[in-house]
């Protein structure tokens, strides 16, 4: 079995131009299926919001204005948070959940077996006291939230593990930027946030953190890392980041462990015409977008759409996490057409 795992570098990598990496890496698998690590020296400085959020709730629109701060989607869900100089990108693409494992995996351990190759290489890079992961979206160490973690995967295998790390400068949304109200949970946004600077002993590059994250997976996974020969070229998709509600009514945002999540609806004689599913919560898009198409035509009524949510959550490459359970979904459909 071939063991090698193709390291790719980006440097002075916009983060408008890591976003659209890690897309065209998930589309590179239907053709080039040998697992690929991308590493993005991150230069700027813009917003990243996890693929499935609503930006006119995460932020702020008048600060955000002011900020003068570009925004992007990331190709993986869950929160949002600051890239650019300073920080590090990674992208690891397989073609399939289980390729560099020894054993199966479902879709929602996708993190918890991909991010191990991380912590051993943030250990290595200077995180000396060790870098942990808690089933959460992040990575901590010393009690602290060092890089924020997702996922996305395609319907017919390919799966893309994806991290941002706080290298010199932290991850964190600045207060004065978010439009979210309190949660409920004061643990809900994690412990505070640290960089690798603030726990290494002596400063490194920029090139010594990746040649540690490379050789976390290598010794992890038994892997041989050699560079790749080839760009990985960029890929829009979507949706937009502002997008167009005319006509849509809101559920308002509902408390979930990792953050928010909500409902935006159109409907006509007590059958969904259109939804969209807006949060923190980390899934695949392939299946929000089911999610969104498949509830169409379907009478407001907890029962038929409860069943259809769980059917599609029961197919191959489905999951979802930082949610306690799949009835958000509906109960979010009920509650922006106001029966709930």
């Amino acid at each position: 079995m071939d063991r090698a795992l193709l390291v790719e570098i980006a440097t002075d990598c916009s983060p408008g131009t890591f976003v659209r990496l890690g897309a065209g890496l998930l589309d590179r698998m239907r053709s080039d299926p040998r697992p690929r690590l991308l590493l993005a020296d991150l230069s700027g400085e813009a917003i990243l919001l996890g693929r499935h959020q609503r930006a006119a709730s995460v932020l702020d629109r008048q600060s955000w204005e002011r900020s003068g701060l570009p925004v992007y989607r990331r190709p993986g869900g869950g929160r949002a948070l600051v890239a650019g100089k300073g920080r590090l990108g990674l992208y690891l693409a397989l073609p399939r959940a289980d390729a560099i494992l020894d054993s199966l995996i479902p879709a929602d351990r996708v993190i918890n077996r991909h991010v191990r190759g991380l912590l051993a290489g943030l250990t290595r890079a200077g995180a000396a006291s060790g870098a942990h992961y808690f089933g959460r979206d992040f990575v901590s160490s010393e009690s602290r939230q060092l890089a924020r973690l997702s996922q996305d995967g395609l319907a017919e295998g390919p799966v893309l593990f994806e991290a941002v790390i706080g290298v010199t400068e932290s991850l964190e949304l600045p207060a004065a930027l978010r439009g979210y109200p309190v949660h409920s949970d004061p643990r809900a946004d994690g412990p505070p946030p640290v960089t690798l600077e603030e726990l290494w002993q002596e400063p490194r590059p920029i090139s010594a953190v990746m040649e540690a994250i490379v050789a976390g997976y290598e010794k992890t996974y038994g892997l041989r890392a050699e560079r790749a020969s080839d760009a990985t070229e960029p890929v829009d998709f979507g949706p937009p980041v502002w997008e167009d509600e005319e006509g849509f009514e809101t559920s308002g945002v509902a408390d979930i462990p990792i953050g928010f999540a909500e409902a935006l609806l159109r409907h006509a004689d007590d059958r969904v015409v259109e939804v969209r599913f807006r949060g923190d919560f980390i899934a695949p898009a392939f299946v929000v977008r089911a999610l969104e198409e498949e509830l169409v035509g379907l009478p407001l009524a907890f029962t038929p759409l409860g069943e259809r949510v769980d059917a599609i959550f029961r197919r191959e490459g489905a999951g979802i996490l930082g949610v306690r359970g799949l009835r958000i979904f509906p109960d979010a459909v009920l509650a922006a057409a106001g029966k709930l």
